[in-house]
């Protein structure tokens, strides 16, 4: 039956992939294999389409075809070779998987709560993106864990899965347990900066923001989590750098630009970075790298070879982790304007009336105009 039903709907495909070839159609736009239908929209389609036509103009530095290859990325022979990945993930674990545990989660509070899931002061890292570009799977290859399932971070194909913020502390492992696998040759030596961050009670706090755009929300959820998300960007005083995910297959989009602008005004040091880097083949992972550092370019970033990799197969996570290493060593400590705490109207006196509603200067206004309200009633009436 079911074959039945293939072989009579045989022929109308091949007239319509023949009708679009003859009249020169553009391919319909779908969604990836494995790709799930309600975590897409038609834009984000459209976008990648647009993404793929500027990457066959683009012109590509030599700098970053050496960085692709230095570090094997893109879709090439053997790339998804499960014994190279552990082997790989087996490295992230020698030098930056001590300690990787999710601390605390947000969604309000504020300062407050922000201060009691950091209490130690760590410097943070916040990581930015798209709904569904990679950041719960980045997560996870920082700390050494399985990507998918198992992580620290949870991770789900339905975009928009993300709600709160979560901090999620990564520390180095101590330069002690470090010797025996500089010696085996596995790993780099640690530099000056992560031998203390490797100290006791130490590490980076890595901290999970909601993706923006399309997701799974209703219109006052996303409200909500992009007001959490300003906040937290303006008022962290231990905040060093924001992180920008870039999905390799889409490029900058509206909302990426949005958030450049406003991390820019805020001066907060930003590091874009290249995601899902083994959906392209390595020359159009270059080409990727080319268009966005373009782009970036044009919201006034400076050109330079951005982090490259792919999270599922724990390719570029270890260069990934020196740069940011190396970005907190050169941000001092933000100098931020407090965030005023809300009133609390328990904490008046029961005879003091709480005023929730205007502010004093407005009570005042309001009740001039109501006395020369009054006062034109009464003339009036007397005329």
């Amino acid at each position: 039956m079911l074959r039945a039903r293939r072989d009579a709907a045989f022929p109308r495909l091949a007239a319509r992939a023949l009708r679009r070839l003859l009249h020169d159609e553009p391919p319909p736009l779908i969604p990836r294999k494995g790709e799930r239908v309600d975590s897409v929209s038609e834009d984000i389609l459209l976008e990648r389409r647009l993404h793929e036509q500027r990457m066959l103009h683009a012109s590509v530095p030599a700098a970053v075809i050496a960085e692709v290859e230095r570090l094997g990325l893109g879709r090439r022979k053997g790339f998804h070779d499960q014994p190279a990945a552990r082997l790989r993930r087996a490295q992230v674990l020698q030098r930056i998987g001590g300690g990787g545990r999710l601390v605390g989660k947000a969604a309000h509070g504020g300062a407050v709560e922000w201060l009691r899931l950091n209490s130690s002061r760590l410097p943070e890292v916040a990581l930015l993106g798209h709904s569904n570009c990679g950041k719960s799977a980045l997560l996870n290859a920082l700390s050494g864990a399985p990507v998918r399932n198992g992580g620290i971070a949870e991770v789900s194909a339905r975009a928009g899965w993300t709600a709160e913020l979560g901090f999620y502390r990564v520390q180095p492992y101590r330069e002690a347990g470090q010797k025996a696998a500089v010696a085996a040759g596995g790993v780099e030596e640690q530099s000056a900066l992560e031998r203390n961050l490797a100290r006791k009670g130490g590490g980076v706090l890595l901290v999970d923001t909601p993706g923006y755009g399309f997701a799974v929300g209703d219109k006052m959820q996303l409200r909500q989590w992009r007001k959490v998300l300003q906040e937290y960007l303006t008022h962290s005083a231990q905040l060093r750098l924001a992180v920008l995910l870039v999905d390799a297959t889409r490029g900058v989009c509206a909302e990426d630009e949005r958030v450049v602008r406003f991390l820019r005004r805020s001066g907060v040091p930003l590091l874009p970075a290249l995601t899902k880097t083994d959906l392209l083949s390595p020359d159009d992972v270059a080409r990727a790298h080319a268009v966005v550092a373009q782009q970036l370019e044009r919201l006034g970033l400076p050109p330079v070879v951005m982090p490259m990799l792919s999270s599922h197969f724990y390719v570029g996570v270890l260069s990934f982790w020196r740069r940011i290493v190396n970005e907190i060593g050169r941000q001092p400590l933000r100098v931020v304007q407090e965030a005023e705490p809300a009133a609390d109207p328990s904490a008046a006196p029961r005879s003091q009336k709480v005023e929730t509603g205007m502010v004093a200067d407005e009570r005042a206004l309001y009740a001039a105009r109501t006395i020369r309200k009054r006062g034109k009633c009464k003339r009036a009436g007397a005329a």
